[in-house]
């Protein structure tokens, strides 16, 4: 497995002790928090668990290119985790802090831009069975 995918589904994991953590205390005290925090919850566990562990799972099992490194540019890749973490991280403080909706905006922005670098990364291997390197 690429060191990105383990990262990508490592931290996927956290995400999800993280997502259902806030989940069941906001079960136990309804009354706690308010809608921000509810949308935090989803937050952790739509795009820090599913999303991340979704890349991660993808970027390994995609094929291999013919020729060259088998994943194509590592460099180009690398960035993946940090934006989309970055993104995870300044959209859930948003809503638990209430702030402004720009700042809710620069992470949606920030998870986009992640979920574009890994389309551009992982397009060139998408292709028919039995394409690629031989055994």
């Amino acid at each position: 497995m690429p060191k990105i995918s383990r990262w990508l589904v490592r931290t996927a994991l956290l995400y999800l002790v993280a997502g259902a953590a806030l989940g069941g205390l906001l079960l136990a005290v309804p009354t706690a928090g308010g809608q921000g925090w509810w949308r935090a919850h989803a937050e952790l566990m739509l795009f820090g668990w599913v999303l991340q562990l979704a890349m991660g799972v993808a970027y390994w099992i995609l094929p291999k290119h013919a020729a060259g490194p088998p994943r194509g540019p590592e460099t180009l890749a690398a960035g993946i985790h940090p934006l989309l973490n970055a993104g995870i991280v300044t959209s859930a403080v948003a809503w638990l802090a209430m702030l402004p909706p720009a700042v809710l905006a620069a992470g949606r922005a920030l998870e986009l831009s992640a979920v574009v670098l890994f389309a551009v990364a992982a397009w060139p291997r998408v292709k028919p069975f039995g394409i690629g390197r031989e055994l």
